[in-house]
């Protein structure tokens, strides 16, 4: 158990974390915006 723990399946980088918060918040920002739209066409 300790020794699977111990062993990262992704190693990250400095980098990668960056990029993937990024792209992250540009898709929750895509994603807000869409429901937005959807919601104000629906009304």
């Amino acid at each position: 158990m300790s020794r699977a723990r111990r062993r990262p399946r992704y190693r990250v980088t400095p980098d990668g974390t960056l990029w993937g918060g990024i792209v992250l918040l540009l898709a929750w920002g895509s994603l807000m915006v869409v429901v937005v739209l959807v919601a104000t066409e629906g009304m």
